[in-house]
């Protein structure tokens, strides 16, 4: 069997009233955009819903400087007399 090269794959859409081709690679970064145009209702819900509830979970998200850790610990106590 003789190796053939593999296709490059390409995505066809409408912009406006004609049809665009890019492949997987050009269209990897731009499918946000493609959602925010697609369904604005939609994007702009969930952008609220991630504004009202980041404050809400940050003041609930628990911080603390100095974890507790059961660290083995060894003491040694000596007298010394002169």
């Amino acid at each position: 069997m003789a190796d053939s090269p593999v296709p490059r794959l390409e995505l066809l859409f409408f912009v406006g009233d004609r049809i665009v081709a890019a492949s997987r690679e050009e269209q990897q970064p731009m499918w946000i955009v493609r959602v925010a145009l697609n369904r604005p209702y939609t994007f702009v819900f969930v952008a609220l819903l991630i504004l009202i509830l980041s404050p809400v979970l940050i003041s609930r998200t628990p911080t603390d400087i100095f974890p507790s850790a059961d660290i083995p610990v060894v003491s040694v106590a000596w007298t010394y007399v002169d």
